[in-house]
């Protein structure tokens, strides 16, 4: 009897004193702060300032490593159109132009670039737009997918966001992205394909503090279909810097 009393009494107590449920955020303002921790310059005195930053994509089959490619990419601030180089190994010279309207290819042997779709692989499991696209807001709409956080490696709590495309252009018709409730960090993302299927998973690195500003400087991308096939994305060196309008378009991007 007395047992059960105490058990009533404890009951009464938690409903006297309820869980507060915290309050999601709004989901276009948490991808904008996710987005943040992928730009260098998160916070720089000049908004949205172009920048240059160095890529190194290593590929990774059943444990191996092959050859590792180097890409200088530049982004220009006000348009988040990027241009991403190959500095290193048989696709040296390459050129990729990504802007929200599409991607384009250059190769030094040819006239002219070719238009591409942001899925064209890079390296390894990287498609181009894992490597220079480095901005999900502008191509993704992003909502809330649960009313509360989730646990999450390393984070601890996650928030959870479902982005979807918002036209063709994009690199993956949705992505299940988690970001840290603490920092918005990006966590994780699993990319789908039109018919919902997830064919690739990222690990985010947390974001490092160096000279050249505090971003997420590692990023892993593992097939989800093959496994053992992973592919590793590190960024280094960046620094402000102004570049010609017309080196962004699809005539200039080879000069």
């Amino acid at each position: 009897m007395c047992e059960r009393r105490l058990l009533a009494a404890l009951a009464l107590l938690a409903l006297s004193f309820p869980v507060r449920a915290e309050t999601p955020p709004d989901a276009a303002a948490l991808l904008a702060a996710a987005d943040r921790w992928r730009s260098p310059f998160a916070g720089a005195a000049t908004a949205d300032p172009s920048f240059e930053i160095e890529a190194r994509i290593v590929p990774i089959r059943k444990g191996q490593e092959e050859e590792a490619v180097a890409y200088r990419i530049r982004v220009q601030g006000e348009s988040g159109a990027s241009l991403a180089e190959a500095m290193s190994g048989d696709s040296r010279g390459q050129r990729y132009l990504l802007t929200d309207d599409g991607a384009w290819f250059f190769a030094p042997r040819t006239r002219r670039a070719i238009r591409i779709p942001m899925t064209q692989r890079a390296t390894g499991e990287a498609a181009i737009g894992d490597v220079a696209r480095l901005q999900w807001v502008r191509d993704y709409t992003a909502t809330i997918a649960a009313p509360a956080p989730v646990e999450c490696p390393r984070a601890g709590r996650c928030w959870a966001l479902t982005l979807v495309a918002k036209s063709e252009n994009a690199t993956y018709a949705g992505i299940d992205l988690l970001v840290a409730v603490a920092d918005a960090a990006p966590v994780s993302a699993a990319y789908r394909v039109a018919s919902g299927k997830i064919i690739k998973r990222g690990d985010f690195g947390s974001p490092e503090a160096e000279a050249d500003g505090t971003y997420v400087r590692r990023i892993a991308l593992a097939n989800a279909v093959q496994t053992g096939n992973l592919t590793i994305m590190t960024y280094a060196g960046a620094r402000i810097a102004r570049f010609p309008a017309a080196l962004f378009t699809a005539q200039g991007m080879s000069q």
